[in-house]
């Protein structure tokens, strides 16, 4: 098992003991939300992935977490990281937002 699925494992795992829902591992895991590549997202209409390189992980937790940017992360209610491509000023990618509705 390569080191980027532990973490996978691990959230599943604990989301489990916790009474949490379906869970899938592999290259990813989603518990309540919608991933694409290697991404993580637990939560009720979570979503979390990297729209250039599936190959980079991004994560939501969190009921309606979105972190799309690539190598984003995304904790708390509402919180976003969101890929825009025709933002030239702001680069979303690699950003952290915590908190209730945070937005990077």
């Amino acid at each position: 098992m390569k080191k980027r699925n532990y973490t996978a494992v691990t959230l599943a795992a604990l989301v489990l003991l916790a009474g949490g829902g379906v869970t899938q591992a592999g290259t990813y895991t989603v518990v309540g939300g919608q991933v694409t590549g290697n991404s993580i997202a637990i939560g009720k209409s979570s979503e979390a992935s990297s729209p250039k390189d599936a190959s980079v992980s991004s994560v939501a937790v969190g009921k309606e977490a979105n972190a799309t940017g690539e190598g984003s992360i995304a904790i708390g209610d509402s919180a976003q990281v969101k890929h825009d491509p025709t933002n030239t000023k702001e680069n979303q990618d690699g950003a952290i937002a915590i908190g209730y509705k945070a937005v990077v």
